[in-house]
């Protein structure tokens, strides 16, 4: 059986914050349940949007003290009505090296061009940064495109 309940709450019209929280419950002996947490806050002006959020899950595949935490930020400036350069900014980590191979922390950095009504296409760049050592980091190129009807 899974549970989970968030709060959502708008002190200021340009300013979002939430707070989400779940469990999972193990359905094997020796396994543990699955605690996830979340916080968010977003604000938002007319010239750029901002956002934080972190997350937390404990126990992570029904794994006694198997804990995972990550940081996320994010943000987006329209230059006009058509275009819009966005970013964000990852790290996740785990305790006690378990899950080295896939901790470090990614970045992302784009442009949208809105094309006419119905088209948006996004060239973007990213990379990642592994916490193990010895491993390179990894740099992509990407075209996102979205056609709507």
């Amino acid at each position: 059986m899974q549970y989970g309940a968030g709060i959502t709450v708008n002190p200021i019209e340009t300013l979002i914050l939430r707070a989400y929280g779940s469990f999972h419950e193990a359905t094997e002996d020796g396994e543990k349940g699955i605690a996830n947490f979340a916080a968010f806050a977003g604000y938002k002006h007319k010239n750029f949007s901002l956002a934080a959020e972190y997350n937390y899950q404990a126990n992570t595949s029904f794994v006694s003290k198997q804990n995972l935490n990550g940081v996320s930020v994010y943000t987006n400036i329209p230059i006009n009505k058509n275009v819009s350069i966005f970013g964000r900014w990852d790290r996740l980590s785990s305790n006690d090296r378990w899950n080295e191979a896939d901790d470090g922390m990614a970045g992302i950095a784009g442009a949208e061009f809105k094309i006419g009504k119905y088209i948006k296409l996004a060239p973007n760049f990213r990379v990642w940064s592994p916490k193990q050592t010895g491993v390179p980091k990894a740099y992509y190129a990407y075209l996102n495109a979205s056609f709507n009807l």
